[in-house]
């Protein structure tokens, strides 16, 4: 648990602080299977739309909640939000930036506080699970453009209130405008001011003043702005849009039509996608729901549930990319676990399956879940030694979920066997060459005492430490002195002692 000091009013947070967030969160990214933030209300929906865009490769949840009552209060809802929020971040795979209030889990960045005093305080309008497409590490982005602001449009609007809203240094602008998108086709002094700022590189974005809805340019009045190179916002809260505006602006590696392109597109969830298709029905589901004698619609998604995962299974296991890419495409989630609690990853890792492997991650499929015997997806690759299927899901931020005892014990097994590739490929994984098992011995230990000498140079070039004490008191060093192995004394005496 880390509490800030001093606690911060919401009314207070500032970029900085979202920033600290995003550092935290990072530091302790790879100890947790998820994060849960307690914040103010005021400013929650600003703080989860700028960390669903910091937190880049996100695959945990990271939830926020609070109260609209204080905790003192008899009928506070700090401490169910408390709890709900921690059962969230602790057992389900919902690798985003969440809101979580009055038993609703919200996307962050499509949330925004329309009530000061009832216990439903945040709203939202899209909730499906978004999963990030990228196979890549977990990053926070510390960087935010502080030049952004907000431009409300009213009636009468004086132009001298418009100009100092776009004066240099500011560089994006959320426009915020009536109904679908629209502003007053007759003010063109004021039209005439967002072209210059436009032309000069400001990124302008519009968006509805309405809670529901989206921007549209079908309207005259809509279109006007989007000739002159206005972005529409489409379904975008303003908090979304701000953060997401400040995010994008500070990405210098990206070119001023690039940083236009991104805010048009859907990276975290904050935009609504229609599908083009309409989903097609799986001929193999019709049938057993005839066989099964099925026709509520309650029944036919239990057979879903029931089919879909075995289905996921058999094509990973067969490496059949088509076929998960057909499941895919007929609305079947990739990420759907089977009775073992083992999704597609799991099982195209322990056939070794590298292409299954690839498409998988690329649709935002889990490596950090866990199945029964609490492995996941990375433990499956180790176990079938297949280094390439490791190196993939290490390369994405893949990390060994057995315990420490737990790995002390294979790698112990490992070197009584003498079996050099399970050892290297658990070292691939992010193994520590140097972990104990339960009687405090390292696999050092283990391949001087079976006599293993290749064994023994391998795992010495490898870092492991001859000086390592176990629960006897005994180091690999003392029991090659005491099995009178000469050469490897002598070889490990050559090992500087870490203090």
């Amino acid at each position: 648990v880390i509490e800030y000091d001093p606690l911060l009013d919401s009314s207070d947070m500032t970029f900085d602080n979202w920033i600290h967030i995003g550092k935290d969160i990072q530091k302790a990214y790879d100890q947790y299977v998820g994060f849960v933030i307690l914040h103010g209300t005021d400013t929650l929906a600003y703080t989860a739309s700028a960390l669903s865009f910091m937190l880049e490769n996100l695959r945990k949840p990271v939830v926020i909640t609070g109260a609209q009552m204080p905790v003192f209060e008899v009928r506070s809802d700090g401490r169910e939000n408390l709890i709900g929020a921690m059962i969230i971040a602790a057992n389900y795979d919902i690798p985003e930036v969440t809101v979580y209030f009055n038993n609703k889990l919200f996307r962050g960045n499509r949330t925004v506080k329309i009530d000061n005093s009832s216990m439903d305080a945040f709203d939202i309008n899209y909730d499906s699970i978004f999963r990030s497409p990228s196979v890549a590490p977990f990053v926070v982005h510390d960087q935010l453009c502080r030049n952004v602001g907000l431009l409300r449009i009213f009636p009468s609007m004086s132009l001298e209130n418009v100009r100092a809203s776009l004066q240099s240094p500011i560089e994006g602008i959320v426009l915020q405008t009536f109904g679908t998108g629209n502003m007053p086709s007759n003010r063109t002094d004021i039209i005439d001011e967002l072209k210059k700022a436009i032309d000069r590189g400001c990124i302008i974005i519009n968006c509805s003043q309405c809670v529901r809805g989206q921007v549209e340019v079908q309207y005259l009045t809509g279109k006007v702005l989007y000739d002159i190179g206005i972005i529409p916002g489409s379904d975008m809260t303003t908090e979304a849009a701000l953060t997401k505006l400040s995010y994008v602006l500070s990405k210098d590696c990206w070119k001023l039509s690039e940083k236009k392109a991104m805010m048009i597109k859907n990276i975290r969830g904050e935009l609504t996608v229609t599908k083009t298709e309409p989903l097609r029905d799986l001929e193999i589901v019709s049938q057993m729901a005839r066989f099964l004698h099925l026709s509520t619609s309650h029944e036919m998604e239990l057979l879903c549930h029931a089919i879909f995962p075995q289905l996921l299974g058999y094509a990973a296991n067969s490496g059949d990319i088509e076929m998960l890419k057909a499941l895919h495409e007929n609305g079947v989630d990739l990420s759907a676990v089977d009775y073992n609690g083992r999704n597609a990853l799991h099982v195209a890792a322990s056939a070794g399956h590298i292409g299954a492997v690839k498409y998988l991650l690329a649709q935002g499929v889990s490596f950090h879940l866990r199945d029964q015997w609490d492995e996941n997806a990375l433990v499956s690759a180790v176990k079938l030694k297949n280094k390439i299927c490791i190196e993939t899901l290490r390369s994405a931020g893949a990390l060994l979920s057995v315990n420490s005892l737990r790995l002390g014990v294979e790698l112990c097994l490992c070197a009584s066997c003498g079996d050099m590739e399970a050892l290297n490929c658990w070292l691939a994984a992010g193994a520590d060459i140097n972990q104990q098992d339960y009687n405090g011995r390292t696999a050092l230990h283990t391949a001087v005492k079976s006599r293993n000498k290749q064994l023994v140079y391998y795992l010495l070039d490898r870092g492991a430490d001859p000086y390592k004490t176990d629960h006897f008191d005994l180091t690999p060093l003392r029991h090659a002195e005491k099995l009178h192995l000469q050469d490897l004394v002598i070889r490990m005496n050559k090992v500087k002692k870490v203090e």
